[in-house]
């Protein structure tokens, strides 16, 4: 005899869960091994020993490398976003949050630096997670651009690179230990100065925000 619908609706979901739960500790130990070794780095092999399961699991739940890191870069635009998203509800003018960005990232590596080497180690690699930094650094500098704050003249692509590349090795400078982040200011600044605010204004922009 078959079980009611109530009887089926109690049906034990242990199953489900426990899954959920090893693709989880196989992307946070892809992000590990990502963010000490690169992509080209990692290995099914010991991203599965981190993980603590077999490699036959991670054939599971992932064809290969390249599958697992398109969530991986999932997770980096994850908490990237909710930084983000953070300082754009700020309401201060858009230099202003330009700067108070570049600080909330660059602490925000520091906090958390498998995620800070993840995007610094990733970047090169994914072309999925270039393309979605470029498309968030471009709206702002658009918006900046529209607003009168920045006079960016060079096209909106060089503009993004220039930015995600000083970004991407402040980063590295801080996670390597040569710089600390009290020279996030002056990361900000000379950033806005590329965005072609004027260097007296920059400074001034950056110390109100930061201030």
């Amino acid at each position: 005899m078959g079980r009611s619908p109530q009887d089926r609706s109690t049906a034990p979901t242990g199953y489900p869960r426990a899954r959920a739960r090893t693709r989880a500790a196989l992307v946070a130990a892809g992000q590990q091994v990502m963010a000490e070794r690169g992509v080209e780095g990692a290995t099914i092999a010991e991203i599965a020993e981190r993980a603590g399961v077999s490699p036959g699991t991670f054939y599971n739940h992932f064809g290969d490398i390249p599958t697992l890191l398109d969530e991986v870069v999932d997770h980096i635009l994850v908490e990237l976003d909710a930084t983000l998203a953070e300082v754009t509800a700020l309401d201060r003018p858009v230099a202003e949050r330009f700067a108070i960005g570049v600080q909330a990232l660059l602490e925000r590596a520091v906090a958390d630096p498998v995620w800070g080497w993840c995007l610094v180690r990733v970047e090169p690699t994914a072309d999925k997670l270039r393309v979605a930094l470029h498309e968030r650094v471009e709206g702002n500098v658009a918006s900046g651009v529209a607003s009168r704050h920045y006079a960016a003249t060079s096209s909106p692509e060089a503009v993004a690179d220039l930015l995600i590349g000083t970004l991407t090795m402040a980063t590295r400078s801080l996670l390597d230990g040569r710089t600390t982040l009290a020279e996030a200011p002056a990361t900000a600044e000379l950033l806005l100065r590329a965005l072609g605010v004027p260097a007296a204004e920059a400074g001034a922009v950056v110390r109100r925000a930061l201030a």
